[in-house]
């Protein structure tokens, strides 16, 4: 139900698309949706994130648990 696409800038699989088999209805406001990738360091080596640079003009939020990488 996720799929990962080439963005930009850089060409990394840094956009996300989340396929619903029937829609969600919610209440009008803000929402935002929340996901983490999790994988082995060891096996896959470390990740970054993208924010988004679409004409949604929302801000990204990155939490990151113990300022790892600054």
């Amino acid at each position: 139900m996720v799929v990962l696409s080439t963005g930009t800038p850089g060409g990394y699989p840094s956009n996300t698309t989340l396929n619903l088999a029937s829609p969600v209805t919610v209440p009008p406001g803000h929402w935002w949706l929340i996901f983490y990738p999790s994988m082995s360091f060891a096996s896959a080596g470390q990740f970054g994130r993208q924010p988004a640079d679409t004409v949604n003009v929302d801000v990204a939020k990155f939490i990151n648990p113990g300022g790892a990488f600054g």
